[in-house]
């Protein structure tokens, strides 16, 4: 098992949940996304994150940011081969052909030669699932895309695909914190091999006035500990590291170079055990956006 301390970028076992049989490669433990960017935004931000440390970028079909993604990428200077690139593909290429050709056209917005990691954004309708999923295989198979996954997946959906899957999705990325923690189901995608990715892991912002969580970022400051000082905690960090303890991929999203890096430092402090049990017992079951992972 990953120390996700000695370890925070390139990792090959997700620490905290079940291994993942047949998989060599596993996303890096954090991640940037780029959701709500604009085109212009996702060029500097992603510019930003890599230049930072990050070598996980998250975009999507639905973003239409792809291209400004792809390009820091490209002009970063790291190899392409060190930085893991996921995006997703949107319900309207659902089905074998169009989500076939969706891959071809997203490579193409990207400029990349391979994509990392490819999620369904969402369910399809019960009547597609098989179909769409044996395109998503088969994508796999034929090299198109390194590794396959789903996104807002519920425990009834995440069931029935492991149910008639051959290949079994890598990851399964939902929103969660921890006033949104989802227990169940990611007790369920973790013991069945299925990574967690957390989006929105900061509840786009809305708690961090909280008083435990406030609290407990406090107890890993010294008593003339300064913000502007590089190792004070924050509320933001005590929720990522929430996160990564649980076995999560965390992804986090900002447009501002100050909290993108706040953001990534992480690995320098851990949570006690009380630590956690506090911040467990603040779901609210609190999402802060769509929650596809009810549908039928």
């Amino acid at each position: 098992m990953s120390d996700i301390n000695s370890t925070p970028l390139l990792v090959s076992t997700i620490d905290g949940g079940a291994g993942t049989p047949g998989r060599e490669v596993m996303p890096p433990r954090i991640g940037f996304g780029t959701f709500q960017q604009t085109d212009d935004e996702a060029l500097v931000s992603s510019r930003a994150a890599l230049s930072c440390g990050y070598r996980h970028i998250d975009t999507a079909q639905m973003y239409q940011n792809e291209g400004s993604v792809g390009r820091a990428v490209r002009e970063c200077g790291a190899p392409r081969s060190d930085i893991w690139v996921t995006t997703k593909i949107w319900r309207d290429s659902y089905g074998f052909d169009p989500l076939l050709e969706c891959i071809s056209t997203r490579l193409r917005f990207l400029g990349l030669s391979y994509i990392d990691l490819m999620l369904l954004h969402c369910p399809p309708e019960p009547r597609e699932r098989r179909r769409t999923w044996q395109a998503m295989e088969h994508a796999k198979r034929e090299g198109m895309v390194r590794e396959i996954g789903v996104s807002n997946f519920g425990l009834h959906h995440m069931k029935e695909l492991l149910g008639f899957c051959k290949i079994p999705p890598l990851v399964n990325q939902i929103e969660v914190h921890p006033f949104c923690a989802r227990p169940e189901l990611v007790n369920y995608c973790q013991s069945h091999g299925v990574v967690v990715e957390a989006f929105s892991p900061l509840a786009k912002g809305r708690f961090m006035s909280d008083k435990t969580l406030c609290r407990i970022a406090g107890s890993h400051n010294h008593a003339q500990s300064q913000p502007s000082e590089p190792n004070f905690v924050t509320p933001a960090q005590v929720m990522l590291r929430w996160g990564l303890q649980k076995g999560l991929i965390v992804l986090p999203k900002s447009v501002h170079p100050n909290r993108i890096a706040e953001n990534i430092r992480v690995f320098d402090f851990s949570l006690t055990q009380s630590d956690m049990i506090d911040l467990d017992s603040l779901d609210l079951e609190a999402t802060t956006g769509w929650d596809p992972t009810t549908w039928p």
